[in-house]
């Protein structure tokens, strides 16, 4: 159903450079590639170019190095989707008493797709990231986790099957003695970490240190032993501080007993700075690897980032050697991440059978820590259902991930179309394109906002079967492990209902919470 034309809205100014024009200059490239944010000036450089077209065969070239793109009018979907432009007013950024005075600076009797251009200029949308977020989620390998744990099999103490003892339980699938975890938490420091979480006012850092505390509180202590260290504390990111930066990386806290007082001290020294050496840290944290692992202690990881490697180290391939060795199983949790970076971490945890997951708010955090501490509890079980607690974790996780993308992008593909749409109409009541170019705009509009609509729909459903199947075939390959390891089918297939129901009762609080969470935010 099309939106309806109000009178006027848009956002964006018309700083940029646009992929589809070429040769001499004119009047929109002028504007385009000398205005920037100055709006009040594009009517005399109007009359400037036309002046300079009268007296100069080849017109000066601007320096356009420094100016953000705008997205071309383009109206096939591919295109739309690869543009690596952005409008000046688009997203966050929209304010409509500067896009109102950029309109009111536009010349008139510009041709179609230079007009259409103009107003992509201040509000089009960038989509490239929300192809990349579809494309993470599709990559998503839970074989090659499940593949670690069973490269890894003949390190586990080999399950007892219930039927083996009239005296056990099922439950009795596991050693007597209850193994100790041994858990280095990994605390990023980069100067990123200053941002904050969506619609908070904490930093990513504060909220990470609360975090850890919350942790340390929750951990059984005659079960478990935890490290804290930080990494890209020292220096700034400056390229002079580079160098320091990137060796920078550090132990703050150790010990087999919470020590309230002694970890908030410490955690309070550590401040965002400089550059993100994660490779490095990660491979120092060897040192804090305990030995006889996994028949009576196992070492975990727990990374907490925003950010990529920036230090030329190779995360993966540190995270590959440190649970070949000593048999690390490595947990990230990406701070509203972007799609470059959580391909990266997502990986660093793949590689080792571990769970990856992309928080966006405290309330995901907490939650996202508080599972890690559950772990704990569940370290006695075969390993044929810890790998399938940690495929259920992941799919959930990515499932959650892509509803949420889903519902984010068709919001911005609305509020793209309706802003489009209010510009158009605007320029059309102010004179300053004819009710002929006002409807070929307002096709192109309508076309843009169609196509995208079918992608974001497609790609969700794609993704979503893609999850789905590779997640039912990592689910029979573990049972037909457990049986080969000489346990029932019928155990395996109670445990796997037992927990994906446990799956499906947290994820109607999580749909109950984002309802809330909505209802607030409308009536706010």
């Amino acid at each position: 159903m099309r939106i309806t034309k109000k009178d006027f809205l848009p956002s964006a100014l018309l700083c940029c450079s646009f992929l589809f024009l070429s040769g001499c200059a004119t009047v929109i490239e002028k504007i385009q590639h000398t205005t920037g944010n100055q709006v009040e000036k594009v009517e005399q450089l109007a009359v400037d170019d036309i002046q300079k077209q009268e007296t100069e065969e080849t017109p000066r070239q601007e320096d356009t190095s420094d100016l953000p793109k705008s997205p071309a009018p383009h109206t096939e979907l591919n295109d739309i989707l690869n543009d690596e432009g952005k409008g000046e007013y688009a997203g966050e950024k929209f304010n409509r008493g500067k896009v109102v005075q950029a309109l009111n600076q536009m010349p008139k009797g510009l041709s179609d797709d230079k007009a259409y251009a103009y107003l992509l200029g201040l509000v089009g949308e960038n989509y490239r990231s929300d192809v990349e977020r579809f494309k993470n989620l599709e990559e998503a390998d839970y074989e090659e986790m499940v593949d670690v744990w069973v490269a890894a099999r003949h390190k586990y103490p080999k399950p007892t099957p219930a039927s083996a003892s009239k005296d056990k339980p099922s439950s009795a699938l596991t050693p007597e003695q209850p193994k100790k975890m041994n858990m280095s938490v990994m605390l990023d420091a980069s100067g990123s970490m200053k941002s904050q979480l969506s619609n908070h006012s904490k930093s990513k850092m504060d909220s990470a240190k609360q975090s850890i505390e919350q942790l340390a509180a929750a951990l059984p202590p005659k079960r478990s032993l935890l490290q804290v260290k930080v990494y890209g504390h020292e220096g700034t990111s400056a390229q002079k501080d580079k160098e320091r930066s990137c060796r920078s990386q550090a132990k703050i806290y150790a010990g087999d007993k919470w020590d309230r007082e002694k970890l908030r001290k410490a955690l309070s020294q550590i401040h965002p700075a400089g550059y993100n050496p994660l490779a490095l840290a990660m491979g120092s944290s060897s040192k804090d690897m305990q030995k006889g692992a996994p028949a009576t202690v196992e070492n975990h990881i727990l990374i907490i980032s925003d950010g990529f490697e920036n230090c030329g180290g190779d995360p993966v391939q540190t995270a590959k050697q440190l649970h070949r060795e000593y048999m690390a199983n490595i947990h990230v949790i990406g701070l509203d991440v972007e799609p470059e970076t959580e391909r990266q971490l997502r990986e660093v945890s793949t590689v080792t059978g571990g769970a990856y997951q992309t928080v966006t708010d405290e309330k995901e955090l907490k939650q996202a820590v508080k599972e890690r501490v559950q772990m704990v509890n569940r370290l006695n079980d075969p390993w044929q259902i810890r790998a399938l607690q940690t495929a259920i974790h992941a799919h959930h996780q990515d499932e959650k991930e892509l509803t949420k993308h889903n519902q984010k992008m068709k919001k911005k593909v609305e509020t793209e179309h309706q802003r489009l749409n209010e510009a158009n109409l605007y320029i059309k009541k102010e004179g300053k394109i004819d009710k002929r170019t006002w409807t070929e705009i307002d096709t192109w509009i309508d076309q843009r906002w169609q196509q995208l609509e079918t992608f974001t729909e497609d790609r969700y459903g794609e993704v979503d079967s893609l999850l789905d199947s590779e997640f039912q075939e990592e689910t029979h390959r573990l049972m037909n492990e457990w049986e080969k390891d000489g346990g029932k089918k019928e155990e395996f297939q109670n445990k796997a209902v037992q927990l994906l129901k446990e799956d499906l009762l947290k994820k109607k609080a999580e749909e109950a919470d984002g309802l809330t969470d909505l209802s607030n935010q409308q009536s706010e």
